[in-house]
């Protein structure tokens, strides 16, 4: 006996199959139909399977496989190898140093060669640096970007610097460069900074060592006297120190010029940036209204012959001063700042010189006499005040 056979489930195993080999969240987007396991089959068309399921919304979990195969933006052949580097710097430099960020030269080209750099070529919205018809860009995802500049490789491939607040400790800095095809890359750079203290003028030791003093050079010839120096009479340790140009004709000297001395212990650490600085020195006696001007010296304790020339060629005040029977408070310049910065560690050392003669190389006329008398070994010695970062050094 033979009979035909209904198969109303032809093909379900391998349907299974395919069903759950997809995505699972294909099964919450079904729960408005009917269950496929109660009724396999539509009404009226029995082998035709009920799979019929909605695709999902969400996005495709394509992501692109070989860097090649991904959609080009641009007009040109896609740029190979399109990506971002960047030089770290330490914590404790933030301050001072900058995040260099830099692209390929293989993202940059035109035919097999690359572009000439452009300079000049400005951009608004945030525009750093252009090579041929190539942006690059930094943008603070998070913490504070203070500035942005030309890198330091600007003359081989786009790249910038980057400097960021120091007061924050972690950033995370979003670079984007367009190349001249049109071609997008983007690098995330993260950069932890050492929160800095800063330290006040009030909560800085005020140290002055005793190896201050002055040097006497007299001659009858004002270069001699001024220039090399002659019978020079080194004075250390002395209670007060006399800054002056002096011409007394009726003297075997004719001319005397006195420099001052002194010194203070700074003793801070390597890492520590100084950013202001001034001193408080006690006028004691003048004579013939002097004019005086600070340098930096390397000299040492005691003062020889040798210390007469001994301090450095720039000045660490904007402007000389008139040295009266008063308290003084020099405010130190950019230059004297940097002097004590390279001094940090140690001792800092300075020379006081009278102004409109000795500085200026004038011999003063018969009679004239411009000298200031300060305090350097006392309760009024000088005093130094500075101010200063913990880091950045």
């Amino acid at each position: 006996m033979t009979s035909k056979a209904r198969k109303p489930y032809l093909g379900l195993g391998k349907s299974l199959i395919e069903f759950f080999n997809a995505p699972v969240r294909y099964l919450k987007e079904s729960n408005e139909k009917e269950s496929a396991f109660e009724k396999p089959y539509l009404d009226g068309e029995y082998p035709t399977m009920h799979f019929d399921l909605p695709q999902p919304d969400w996005p495709s979990w394509d992501f692109g496989g070989d860097r090649d195969d991904r959609e080009v933006v641009g007009t040109g052949p896609h740029c190979k190898g399109c990506d971002l580097s960047h030089y770290d710097i330490q914590a404790e430099d933030c301050p001072t140093d900058a995040v260099n960020i830099y692209s390929s030269s293989r993202c940059v080209h035109e035919a097999y060669g690359f572009r000439t750099p452009q300079t000049g070529k400005t951009k608004t919205g945030g525009f750093i640096q252009v090579w041929g018809d190539t942006t690059l860009t930094v943008n603070a995802l998070v913490g504070e970007i203070v500035s942005i500049g030309p890198g330091r490789w600007a003359n081989q491939h786009p790249d910038v610097d980057v400097y960021v607040n120091s007061d924050i400790e972690e950033h995370v800095l979003l670079a984007t460069m367009v190349d001249d095809l049109g071609n997008v890359c983007h690098e995330t750079v993260e950069v932890s900074c050492e929160a800095c203290e800063n330290v006040a003028y009030n909560d800085v030791l005020k140290t002055a060592y005793t190896r201050s003093g002055h040097i006497n050079s007299g001659h009858d010839d004002w270069a001699t006297c001024r220039d090399t120096g002659a019978n020079l009479v080194p004075d250390s340790n002395r209670s007060t120190a006399n800054v002056g140009s002096k011409h007394d004709s009726g003297m075997d000297e004719n001319y005397d010029i006195w420099r001052g001395y002194w010194g203070h212990t700074l003793g801070l650490d390597a890492e520590n940036l100084i950013t202001d600085g001034y001193l408080i020195l006690e006028g004691t006696y003048a004579a013939g209204n002097p004019n005086m001007m600070l340098y930096g010296s390397n000299y040492d304790h005691p003062l020889v012959d040798g210390d007469w020339t001994e301090f450095e060629s720039t000045a660490l005040l904007d402007s000389a001063f008139e040295g009266t029977a008063a308290q003084h408070t020099l405010q130190l310049n950019a230059a004297g700042i940097a002097w004590l910065n390279t001094n940090k560690t140690g001792d800092v050392r300075f020379c006081m010189r009278e102004y409109d003669y000795d500085v200026a190389d004038t011999a003063p006329n018969d009679g004239v006499t411009a000298l200031w008398r300060y305090d350097c070994y006392s309760t009024d010695k000088p005093e130094l005040y500075i101010d200063y970062d913990t880091c950045g050094g």
